[in-house]
């Protein structure tokens, strides 16, 4: 029977509880944390001015390959840690932990990553960076993959003080390689794996050309952009200025908490009192000016507005950013789907007319974009660099390259 999973964004069996806490603390233990919020490195929004960085460090790679950047699709799927460890009677057991922080406990005997010296064996207090996406494989056949793109901790080894290229080096070597020697050997068993797993193809900065000619192309799940990550830097939990995300500018997204505001019906001395802030949860009173009340028209088109996170140490953790524009067939397709919008994560983007449409709601997250974040991608999005560009910086890394490795003989 097989063990995959179904659903992207509810892999397994979600903890909860004193269960969930000491998870939590566990995995902050192994990091040497006191914080036990997501520990996962987020990039930030790649601008023209990252393009003079990526030519700065190109510059010194043929003296030190790690003084450059590595740089992968950035896959459209949902990010994940996946946590390697052992229940108290020494089985096997793994966790996937979303953004939101939440552990997902796999079925027992759904994924086995053996050890090099034995097949039988396997990791435990091992921490891999990672996205879980679902591949098409054609004919109606979908292949949940696990997109491995970094390693904190490995085999209880703190891992996020060595540079990128040594952490990927060393999770290779003791878990992928194992791992995929034994289900070369043994192929008829893949198919009872909750997931796949494979390591995220990598290239130096000068081969963004090969990432759109080839990599991109060829892949089988979605894709919106690439990620330039800093090869001799440590792993850093929270936004990480070395970890850069390039996306075309028509995919530049920000991630907003959403409110509507509904019509009000005429007054009625029968009617009910209600809050126009329906969305928000909050049913507040509102006296009419007749000394009526009057309750919302929920069947009507709202008016939608998005609001970004400025902390819960502030006054106003959310303010309002901007309208959203939602077109009436949107809105019946939302009313369609039957869940509640309150307060929901919306992906959004700008369109041609600077309008902020929804992309897709992100159930996955907890919080929306932090302001410095909706700065960052704004500034992104007004200096945006494109496809193009690219490609032709790419042709000067790899021209520059060429020419210091004739002129030092390397």
């Amino acid at each position: 029977m097989s063990r995959k999973i179904e659903r992207l964004d509810a892999p397994g069996i979600r903890a909860e509880g004193v269960v969930l806490h000491n998870m939590r603390r566990e995995i902050a233990n192994q990091l040497r944390r006191q914080q036990l919020g997501f520990p996962g490195a987020q990039p930030v929004s790649f601008t023209r001015k990252h393009m003079e960085e990526l030519r700065k460090q190109d510059k010194i790679i043929v003296a030190d390959l790690t003084n450059s950047y590595y740089v992968c699709e950035k896959t459209d799927g949902i990010r994940y840690l996946l946590y390697l460890t052992e229940d108290q009677d020494g089985h096997e057991v793994q966790y996937l932990i979303d953004r939101k922080n939440d552990f997902w406990f796999l079925p027992p005997n759904s994924l086995h990553l053996p050890r090099v010296e034995d097949e039988q064996g396997f990791h435990v207090n091992t921490l891999i960076d990672g996205e879980l996406v679902m591949d098409d494989l054609g004919h109606g056949e979908k292949q949940p993959t696990f997109l491995v793109f970094d390693c904190l901790v490995l085999d209880n080894k703190d891992m996020t003080e060595r540079t990128l290229d040594k952490r990927l080096g060393y999770f290779k070597e003791a878990v992928y390689r194992p791992y995929d020697t034994l289900f070369r050997k043994y192929p008829q068993e893949k198919p009872f794996q909750a997931f796949v797993v494979q390591m995220k193809d990598m290239q130096f900065s000068y081969g963004i050309e090969m990432m759109f000619r080839t990599v991109l192309p060829n892949l089988k799940h979605g894709n919106d952009g690439l990620i330039f990550t800093r090869c001799n830097t440590h792993y850093q939990p929270g936004t990480d200025p070395h970890i850069l995300k390039w996306k075309p500018v028509e995919e530049n997204t920000i991630d907003f908490r959403v409110q509507l505001r509904f019509p009000p019906l005429h007054p009625d001395s029968s009617d009910k009192v209600e809050s126009n802030l329906a969305n928000a949860g909050d049913h507040s009173d509102a006296s009419a000016g007749d000394g009526g009340v009057q309750e919302l028209d929920f069947d009507a088109m709202p008016v939608a507005d998005l609001f970004a996170y400025f902390g819960d140490n502030t006054a106003e953790p959310y303010r309002f950013f901007a309208p959203l524009y939602l077109t009436e067939q949107e809105w019946e397709l939302i009313k369609a789907c039957g869940d509640p919008v309150a307060n929901r994560i919306v992906e959004c983007a700008l369109d041609d007319q600077q309008r902020w449409r929804i992309h897709r709601f992100r159930d996955d997250k907890l919080e929306a974009n932090h302001i410095s974040v909706v700065n960052s991608v704004m500034e992104s999005i007004r200096d945006s660099v494109s496809e193009q560009e690219l490609k032709e910086a790419a042709k000067g890394f790899k021209e520059g390259w060429r020419a210091r490795r004739q002129s030092t003989g390397r």
